[in-house]
């Protein structure tokens, strides 16, 4: 049996800071930074929370369980916040009703599926139950292609299958429901997650960090690519996955850092920090319509574009504490039981 390693009881704090920090960079990209900006963020920002939930999967009892915990999860707030949504585009931005409709049914990219995030994690955690699947099956009949020394092996050969072949999709320009094909792509960082968490011990290493950071800056550097996951554009997508991989690994280890620092620890930014990365929901909804008002607020100088991107960010990063907080109140709209 495929053996799934347990935590210690403590939580994992490095994980909601990844997740907190991770929304910052979410922020940032949805506003019109420069170029020079997005080439340094995008090619990890959104990899980092396939890896986290990868982090922490566990396989439920049996299909059923795992479809009615990741509905609940994931699923339902798909859909109660995005009708929430739906109605504010129809009274204030005029939008049809059965475009908005359709493109929250259908989650298919760049057709009004504002919160594609949801849904593409929903597909990306079936596609992998079906391969965990696959790998208790071949190793109860005690097969050679996954014994004990190589079950890692085997989910990232799947995972990297899964993420050519949603390569091939893309690149045919095939878009389908529940983004399906961007699901594939990131599949591999779910994998990473996940094969991470119950094949090695995570843990702070200046070697690690230093090695990826320079990895990652000479990558980018050399390769400077224009990449939108959400939309499946990687430019060279090797050169994508390397770049994510490295700097995801660097930032999960900056991570681990400050989660080690008493000195921010003690903080009660750092409380803040933690909070916001369990609540992350709630500001992948709301950091749209906040960001729209401050962009608004604070006008735009092209010398001085960066710069006001970055307090537009950092502003809205603490000002959606306050509207997210409130949601604590419903935590059904977010798929909470209490």
């Amino acid at each position: 049996m495929i053996k799934i390693n347990e935590s210690d009881g403590r939580r994992e704090e490095w994980a909601d800071i990844v997740k907190s920090l991770g929304m910052l960079l979410v922020i940032l990209a949805h506003t019109d930074c420069s170029q020079i900006i997005e080439y340094i963020i995008n090619p990890f920002f959104l990899s980092i929370f396939f890896f986290v939930s990868g982090y922490f999967w566990k396989p439920k009892k049996n299909f059923n369980a795992f479809l009615i915990s990741r509905t609940r999860s994931l699923v339902i707030p798909l859909f109660l916040l995005g009708g929430i949504g739906i109605i504010k585009s129809v009274l204030m931005d005029h939008d049809r009703l059965v475009d908005r409709l359709l493109g929250m049914l259908l989650q298919i990219k760049g057709r009004n599926d504002t919160l594609w995030f949801l849904s593409c994690l929903f597909t990306v955690e079936i596609l992998f139950y079906g391969v965990y699947a696959m790998g208790i099956w071949i190793d109860s009949k005690r097969s050679a292609i996954i014994s004990t020394n190589y079950k890692q092996a085997f989910f990232i050969t799947c995972g990297g299958i899964l993420a050519v072949l949603g390569g091939i999709l893309s690149c045919s320009g095939v878009s389908l429901p529940w983004h399906i094909e961007t699901a594939m792509m990131s599949e591999l960082f779910f994998v990473y997650g996940f094969v991470t968490k119950n094949y090695y011990k995570l843990k702070y290493s200046y070697t690690i960090l230093g090695f990826a950071m320079v990895a990652y800056i000479v990558l980018v550097c050399l390769f400077p690519l224009e990449i939108d996951l959400h939309l499946d554009k990687l430019d060279i997508p090797i050169i994508f996955y390397l770049q994510a991989f490295m700097g995801s690994t660097a930032f999960v280890q900056i991570c681990l850092a400050i989660e080690k620092c008493n000195v921010i620890r003690n903080s009660m930014i750092y409380r803040l920090v933690l909070w916001i990365g369990q609540n992350t929901i709630q500001y992948f909804f709301l950091q749209p319509v906040v960001i729209s008002v401050l962009s608004r607020a604070l006008p735009g100088y092209s010398k001085w574009q960066d710069l006001r991107c970055i307090v537009i960010s950092v502003a809205a990063y603490f000002l959606i504490v306050i509207p997210a907080w409130l949601l604590r109140f419903f935590p059904w709209l977010v798929g909470k039981r209490k």
